[in-house]
C-alpha cells in the first residue's frame, strides 16, 4: 500500500521530499506527518484533475509548505 512507501522512506524533519505519483493524497499526508511541519513536500500527479484536486484538498491543512501540481515533464 502507499502508506508502506512513506514508512520505508521515513523522511526526517527539515528534509525536502518529492512524491511523483501523489494522488489521491494518502501517501503525501503520511509523508507530511513524518516531516512534522518542517521541510518541503512537492507532490506530482501525472493524471489531470480530479486526481490532482484530490491530493491538493487532502494536503491543504498540513503545517508545512506543500506544492501540489501536475508536471508534464520531469528531468532527473
Amino acid at each position: 500500500s502507499a502508506m508502506t512507501a512513506a514508512a520505508v522512506l521515513h523522511p526526517e524533519k527539515g528534509e525536502k521530499v518529492l512524491d511523483l505519483c501523489a494522488a489521491p493524497g494518502g501517501k503525501s499526508t503520511q509523508l507530511a506527518a513524518y516531516l512534522q511541519g518542517t521541510g518541503l513536500l512537492v507532490c506530482n500527479e501525472p493524471v489531470p484533475a480530479p486526481r490532482t484536486n484530490a491530493t491538493r484538498s487532502k494536503c491543504s491543512n498540513q503545517p508545512l509548505p506543500i506544492v501540489v501540481d501536475r508536471y508534464s515533464r520531469i528531468a532527473i
